[in-house]
């Protein structure tokens, strides 16, 4: 983990830069996902935290992502891509997934994945 903070408290900006090839998170329900070896770059600034563009590993595959989020209203942009990452699901079905998906998150609760 490598982090720096710089400007006034009412110009603060944060960077964060957060890596380990040897690191994995596991998400267990409703279906597993682990994510490794992490290169994940964020930045606050400006009433926005952004997750510049990142790299990692999904359940074997290759995962891409960029996004961010406004601490005021809410609302939240993500881009991701996903080469070969393998979800099981119920009835013993294992999905290999791969493309691009956008999540849009506005304010009042809307949100749409693509």
């Amino acid at each position: 983990l490598e982090a720096s903070a710089r400007g006034t408290p009412d110009a603060l900006v944060v960077d964060a830069h957060v890596r380990g090839p040897d690191a994995s998170l596991t998400y267990h329900s409703p279906y597993p996902a682990q994510i490794e070896n992490p290169d994940v770059r964020v930045r606050v600034a400006d009433g926005k935290v952004v997750l510049e563009p990142s790299t990692g590993r999904i359940n074997g595959g290759a995962l891409q992502i960029r996004g961010e989020v406004d601490a005021e209203t809410g609302e939240a942009r993500f881009r991701a891509t996903v080469d070969e990452a393998r979800f099981s699901l119920d009835y013993g079905l294992v999905v290999v997934v791969g493309g691009n998906l956008a999540f849009e998150w506005r304010a009042g609760g809307r949100g749409r994945l693509s």
